[in-house]
């Protein structure tokens, strides 16, 4: 049980950096495109760190449930 949860705590955080990296990446290029008012640049930033949280466990799940696999069948 304390392995499972080692990976799951392992998976979470390579979730959380893979969605702060696409961010960092597309946050700058939709505002040179997106943007003409500054209030709809901030709902713009309120809506994907909303999509970020609200993403951060199912992408970890899936990444939890790819390392296992891998851990059972000794590839990792």
């Amino acid at each position: 049980m304390e392995q499972l949860v080692d990976i799951y705590l392992q998976s979470l955080l390579i979730a959380i950096l893979f969605e702060f990296v696409l961010t960092i990446i597309g946050l700058p290029f939709a505002a040179l495109h997106k943007f003409k008012t500054m209030p709809t640049a901030k709902s713009y930033l309120t809506e994907m760190l909303l999509i970020n949280i609200l993403t951060s466990p199912i992408l970890a799940f899936s990444i939890l449930a790819f390392t296992f696999i891998l851990k059972v069948r000794n590839l990792a």
